[in-house]
């Protein structure tokens, strides 16, 4: 045996080199004997336990699904009744706005003494009718006896 250069054997090769071929293909001694199979587990093989767990993570995404989809329902459900709540708000908006309207309409000073003559029968007074509240009569030049007039009086 000589040199030995990265593993490789050149010098044994050397006469077994044929330019027209290329390397022939190695004696039995060299050669590598082919692996066996193994009778053991394989890496790749897929376990009991593996089996289980796959199930038992397709059952949980199932469920998670199912349960998003019923949320979803539930969600939607609520959704309809807030709708349903937020048009009966509106409408009666609406009506108290119209009523608001008519309260304006019907407390206005016209309409107030249209109803007061027609269906009350009320009249304005005429020129006799009208009393005109004088003011109070000046004090008196007793002023003493204006207070014991005036002292006991409640209203």
């Amino acid at each position: 045996m000589q040199a030995v250069s990265k593993g490789y054997k050149f010098r044994e090769r050397e006469k077994e080199f044929d330019f027209r071929h290329g390397l022939s293909p190695l004696p039995a001694a060299y050669a590598k004997p082919e692996p066996k199979p193994a009778r053991e587990k394989r890496k790749d093989a897929i376990s009991a336990w593996d089996k289980g767990g796959m199930l038992t993570l397709l059952l949980l995404a199932g469920l998670l699904g199912i349960g998003m989809v019923i949320a979803s329902a539930w969600m939607t459900s609520i959704k309809y009744e807030i709708n349903q709540i937020t048009a009966a708000v509106e409408e009666t908006c609406a009506e108290i706005e119209k009523l608001t309207v008519k309260i304006e309409k019907s407390t206005g000073i016209n309409v107030i003494e249209l109803r007061a003559i027609n269906e009350l029968g009320m009249i304005y007074p005429s020129a006799e009718q009208v009393v005109y509240i004088e003011d109070e009569p000046p004090p008196m030049n007793d002023f003493a006896q204006y207070i014991k007039e005036n002292a006991y009086r409640l209203w």
